[in-house]
């Protein structure tokens, strides 16, 4: 593994005081607005992809569930987070799939726990199993966790078998 390069990857954009930044710059004062524009496009990469990581649509009283918990809106951090890491050794590209991974593994938890906490609203709208029910938030949180775990299996860079083995144990730590 290659030690992260000293400047950010090359971004434009707005920073929060509304100077447009372009370029790659070193982490200093003008780097914040740089890495603000790159959040905010990596931001957007995750929300442009996420609607589409269900690879089926039948049946719908299925899918239309896990769409709905798919766009919840929610601050994506944890996809975020893994694309910013892949960006700093200029793979944000190929991290896609599985970032999105996470964001829908994340998703799943968030349904299941809802269920086990019998939880009436989440991010300001009705859970899955309220407005569905039960057994259908169950399947729609079994069916992102498969989702979630083919996503990772898109990724096209990496070992494969060490991808899944660090994944299969983050699923037996949560579940422990």
């Amino acid at each position: 593994m290659t030690a992260p390069p000293d400047v950010l990857p090359s971004a434009t954009g707005t920073s929060a005081t509304g100077t447009t930044v372009t370029g790659t710059t070193d982490v200093g004062a003008t780097g914040a607005g740089v890495l603000a524009a790159r959040v905010a496009e990596l931001r957007r990469r995750v929300a442009d992809a996420l609607p589409g990581v269900l690879a089926g649509s039948d049946p719908e009283g299925l899918y239309a569930p896990a769409r709905y918990a798919l766009a919840a809106e929610g601050k994506r951090v944890r996809p975020l987070l893994s694309l910013l890491a892949a960006d700093l050794y200029g793979a944000a590209d190929d991290a896609l799939p599985t970032a999105l991974a996470v964001e829908v593994f994340h998703t799943f938890t968030l349904v299941h726990d809802d269920i086990m906490d019998r939880a009436p609203t989440r991010r300001g709208r009705p859970t899955v199993h309220v407005r569905w029910d039960e057994p259908t938030a169950i399947l729609v949180g079994d069916l992102l966790f498969g989702e979630a775990t083919r996503l990772v299996a898109l990724a096209p860079r990496g070992d494969l078998r060490a991808m899944l083995a660090a994944w299969t144990e983050m699923v037996r730590r949560l579940c422990e």
